[in-house]
């Protein structure tokens, strides 16, 4: 298990479906309440998707760091 160089949180890596490398929380466990709003999930095909979580609601998947660390900003690379 990593490190988040930025939030300190403990992070794991994988690879998507497209060869990039995702910093992913650890594991949400099944009916565990997620924060509301847009949230990123890889998917085990190693697809990333945007979902939609409403108030109450519970995820069971992988949730990308960026989702979650409050210095996300940081890491954007400028263009």
């Amino acid at each position: 298990m990593a490190i988040c160089t930025k939030c300190k949180a403990r992070i794991e890596w994988a690879r998507t479906r497209a060869g990039r490398w995702m910093p992913l929380d650890p594991p949400v466990v099944r009916g565990e309440a997620c924060k509301t709003g847009g949230v990123v999930v890889l998917t085990q095909a190693g697809d990333v998707v945007r979902i939609e979580v409403r108030a109450g609601g519970s995820l069971a998947g992988r949730v990308s760091h960026f989702a979650t660390c409050p210095n996300a900003g940081d890491f954007r690379q400028r263009r």
